[in-house]
């Protein structure tokens, strides 16, 4: 097992999501850690991640679980879940490169929507596999 290309992951989705001109139409900024003072109105941040063992006789390898958290202030559900729809697209789609070792394979889990009665905002979580192999 490895953890060793979970920063190159979290960078090159990061790179993916942050550079998507679509993407930034439909959010205010895509964030590893929220920027001081006052949340932007409608954003994505990247969040918890899991990893677990997946080497075999040929390599070191890993199975990441990452989660991506899309907030938005809006009154219903539509623009987070169009953000959420272009997310999984840009992720499933095209192939993403690491700058250290390979993703083999990343798929979508599972997606969780819902309202924070604290800040009233709307808020989804998307769950993906990534399946690594370092060389």
């Amino acid at each position: 097992m490895t953890y060793a290309l979970a920063a190159a992951l979290q960078q090159a989705v990061f790179d993916r999501l942050s550079n998507d001109a679509d993407l930034l139409t439909l959010v205010d900024g895509v964030y590893d850690a929220l920027p001081a003072g006052t949340a932007p109105d409608r954003y994505v941040q990247i969040g918890a991640e899991k990893v677990t063992p997946r080497s075999d006789k040929s390599g070191t390898g890993a199975r990441h679980e990452l989660q991506l958290l899309i907030v938005g202030q809006d009154t219903g559900f539509l623009p987070v879940k169009l953000a959420a729809v272009r997310i999984s697209d840009l992720l499933q789609d095209t192939p993403l490169s690491l700058t250290r070792g390979h993703l083999l394979r990343l798929w979508f889990l599972s997606a969780e929507a819902r309202r924070d009665r604290s800040d009233n905002s709307r808020q989804i979580i998307l769950r993906f596999a990534a399946q690594t192999y370092d060389e």
